[in-house]
């Protein structure tokens, strides 16, 4: 990481090993004593969440009053929307890949109905989840973050140095680019390449989606309202650390593929450090929900979940054999 120094970028791994290590503090502590200690950075912590629940009234149509238009303005008019948007061009950014941010995407949705029965919060009316959450938020932020890429992986760049511009405009125009990334290009993650290939990118798939859980689970044990600064101090460190940890994942796994990149087998530091946290997170998050969360799981959840397990991996079974078998009758008839 070059851009705009790599002093930058082992500034915001250090900020976020101290985030790691603060949490690792916490995984030490009770329940009571982890939420008290937030208290001291801020005042109004330490108190239990009432939490909203966004699903009670999902009616869009009332008969005999028309139109429930309280329930759509105080949806669509929420005031994380424009924060929906801005995450998900923060991971476009990240992942660079209109398949892999559509599977995160639905796989979020599902993982929302999945916990809902624990978390008021994933509570939401269908057409919350699927309509405006989905269909436009998530589709909106996408759409701004690939255009961003493409904007500016066609524009043309001046990478001389200072000194060697001609005004003071120029300079000024130069030190600005010192803060963008080197380079804007896609990265073709080919999830759907080769069975190997798909394995591949779920791993960095499933750790977004646990980063994605853990923020609602935090939020729920630790008491910390939706408002409070330590939300979107969170998402700016894991968006640090993902945005090179990302890049080094692809590179990890273009290696691997790759006969000429054996040398660069080599999961880089900021891959492992959000690994490390995502573990830690999730580990704060099962300490301190013991007993907070009662409610048995579903039945349908628990079918439903079975039946996408066995039919994923009967699919893959056969898809994995027929695609290693004519790979072998392939270098057989190369061989003759």
């Amino acid at each position: 990481m070059i851009r705009p120094h790599p002093a930058f970028w082992r500034f915001v791994f250090g900020l976020v090993t101290c985030y790691t290590l603060f949490m690792v503090y916490l995984l030490f502590q009770s329940a009571d004593g982890a939420r008290q200690t937030l208290k001291h950075l801020y005042p109004e912590l330490g108190v239990e969440l009432d939490e909203r629940h966004y699903g009670t009234d999902c009616a869009l149509y009332k008969p005999g009053q028309g139109i429930n238009w309280e329930v759509i303005n105080d949806t669509v008019f929420d005031e994380f929307v424009v924060a929906h948007i801005l995450g998900w061009w923060g991971k476009t950014l990240m992942l660079r890949d209109r398949t892999m941010l559509w599977i995160i995407s639905i796989g979020f949705e599902l993982m929302e109905v999945t916990f809902q029965h624990w978390l008021p919060n994933f509570n939401e009316c269908w057409w919350d989840s699927w309509i405006l959450d989905v269909a436009i938020c998530n589709n909106l932020g996408i759409a701004l973050g690939m255009w961003s890429i493409s904007y500016f992986d066609s524009k043309e760049y001046d990478w001389r140095g200072m000194s060697q511009q001609p005004s003071l405009l120029a300079k000024a125009r130069r030190s600005l680019l010192q803060f963008t990334p080197k380079s804007f290009s896609n990265l073709k993650w080919q999830a759907f390449a080769s069975p190997k290939r798909c394995l591949q990118c779920l791993f960095p798939i499933a750790v977004f989606l646990l980063f994605e859980v853990n923020h609602f689970f935090l939020k729920f044990v630790l008491w910390v309202p939706p408002s409070n600064p330590l939300n979107p101090i969170r998402l700016f460190l894991l968006l640090g650390v993902g945005l090179p940890g990302m890049r080094e994942c692809y590179e990890y796994i273009e290696a691997s593929g790759s006969p000429q990149g054996a040398d660069m087998l080599k999961l880089g530091a900021f891959a492992w450090l959000g690994l490390a946290l995502a573990l830690v997170e999730t580990l704060v998050s099962i300490k301190f929900g013991k007993g907070m969360f009662p409610a048995p799981w579903p039945t349908h959840i628990l079918i439903g979940w079975g039946l996408a397990a066995a039919c994923g991996l009967t699919l893959f079974t056969v898809w994995s054999l027929r695609y290693y078998s004519r790979q072998h009758a392939g270098t057989k008839a190369k061989a003759a």
